[in-house]
């Protein structure tokens, strides 16, 4: 610390022991500390992901937004988390460059939460790691901003503080998914998610309106499935992994206009819905004051010299989240609301 700083200042010290020179001594010596401080927290991030486009023009984002979102989805989560006063999404930066070569850079850095030493892989054993507020404000945030990638990849218990993280949150840039309610039942809780579309079988259709509505998708999961539904999806669908075709067998899986439709995690032993039957009155009272102004402030801005297109699809994007999250906010509210008892302090 001492080569850091004006010898001859510490000379002088020691020399006339003036009082004002102390205090420039240890003023030097606060700031020193500081910036050794920064760097070492700076250290703690790692770089998340990157994404390079190699295109010099305005247009270089096109056909690239949906990938790109999903940084930027980490970005909003982070500040949803913020606003929630959750604290269980790592700090999240997003860093847009142009390197020596033209390229247009994207980097999402993340802090490092060092993990316990422990396997998780069963929503039983997670609960008895947690505290019931930890327990209620990761499901109320998966359920609410529609994060249905729950695997245990996703929650970290840190090593240090042993609190409750939640991160890899890129999932909610799907904003095609639906639920039908929050609750424990199953059922009606896991999410469905549109998996693969198929032109072919949508062209076979009389009515080619492609448009999701909750009646007409609760119209086709409740119809009857039958041998053939099931052979046809089986045939359809041939490329997909063989947990979707076990989905499909087990009836987790419709085919609506076109599109196959899978309810993740449906079958999932290990894997709770997200729901907890208790809320706080602080949380609750902030979730009832979520808007679509502040839902849309929790995105970033794309760079300016992108395609008026490609901001035009990412504004979309940003609207349609916000409104389905608006939705299983009411769902939420409208549960407590029934459930008043449910309502109270967790700490």
């Amino acid at each position: 610390i001492l080569a850091s700083l004006d010898l001859n200042i510490y000379q002088e010290l020691v020399m006339q022991k003036n009082i004002l020179i102390l205090s420039k001594f240890f003023k030097k010596l606060f700031i020193f500390l500081i910036l050794f401080n920064i760097n070492f927290s700076f250290s703690k991030n790692f770089l998340k992901r990157k994404l390079v486009f190699n295109k010099r023009t305005k247009d270089y984002l096109d056909n690239n937004v949906k990938s790109l979102s999903g940084l930027l989805a980490e970005v909003a989560m982070d500040k949803a988390d913020k606003y929630l006063n959750f604290n269980r999404v790592p700090k999240i930066k997003l860093i847009y460059t142009i390197d020596n070569k033209s390229n247009h850079v994207f980097s999402c850095y993340s802090h490092y939460i060092e993990p316990k030493d422990i396997s998780i892989n069963n929503s039983y054993a997670l609960r008895k790691l947690i505290s019931d507020s930890e327990w209620s404000e990761m499901n109320i945030f998966c359920f609410l901003f529609g994060q249905y990638d729950r695997h245990f990849g996703n929650v970290i218990i840190s090593k240090i503080n042993n609190k409750l993280y939640l991160i890899d949150n890129e999932a909610v840039v799907n904003t095609d998914q639906f639920v039908q309610d929050y609750s424990p039942d199953r059922r009606l809780s896991f999410p469905w998610v549109p998996i693969k579309h198929s032109y072919k079988l949508l062209n076979k259709l009389k009515n080619k309106n492609n448009s999701l509505t909750k009646n007409s998708l609760l119209e086709a999961i409740f119809s009857k499935l039958t041998k053939g539904n099931i052979e046809l999806m089986h045939k359809e669908f041939y490329m997909l992994d063989e947990w979707t075709h076990k989905d499909i067998d087990r009836g987790a899986c419709v085919v609506y206009k076109g599109t196959l439709w899978r309810q993740m995690y449906l079958y999932s032993a290990n894997l709770l819905p997200s729901f907890s039957e208790f809320i706080s009155p602080e949380l609750f009272n902030k979730l009832k004051n979520l808007d679509l102004k502040k839902l849309i402030s929790f995105w970033p801005e794309l760079p300016k010299l992108v395609s008026e297109k490609d901001q035009e699809v990412y504004q979309e994007l940003i609207y349609e989240f916000s409104k389905k999250t608006l939705i299983r906010r009411d769902l939420i509210i409208n549960y407590f609301n029934k459930h008043p008892e449910s309502i109270r302090d967790l700490n």
